[in-house]
């Protein structure tokens, strides 16, 4: 197993996480659940806010490496989430920290 945990702080809690302002259109959850949920490509996902909300901690987990870099290099993914998540998040001051951990 692959996980990934990013911690994201946000500068204010008047500016909202990304997925707070953008719900994931029902066409991408659909590719996301048939290309890599039905497949056990994607394993989990938890998201837990610090208590002041500034902080929030995602540990997403994939079945290996390679797939997660597969989903990242998806275009699709890329185009509808990952691109406009990474600009908003410069645009907005919302800062990252990412480990990995291999199972």
């Amino acid at each position: 197993m692959y996980t990934i945990t990013k911690t994201q702080t946000r500068p204010s809690v008047d500016i909202p996480f990304y997925f707070e302002k953008y719900i994931q259109t029902e066409e991408y959850q659909k590719y996301f659940y048939t290309t890599y949920v039905v497949s056990k490509k994607f394993i989990s996902s938890s998201t837990k806010y610090s208590d002041d909300r500034l902080t929030i901690t995602r540990v997403v987990s994939w079945s290996s490496r390679s797939v997660f870099l597969e989903f990242a290099a998806d275009k699709y993914c890329y185009d509808t989430v990952i691109d406009p998540n990474r600009t908003y998040d410069i645009e907005n001051d919302i800062t990252s920290d990412i480990t990995v951990e291999k199972d």
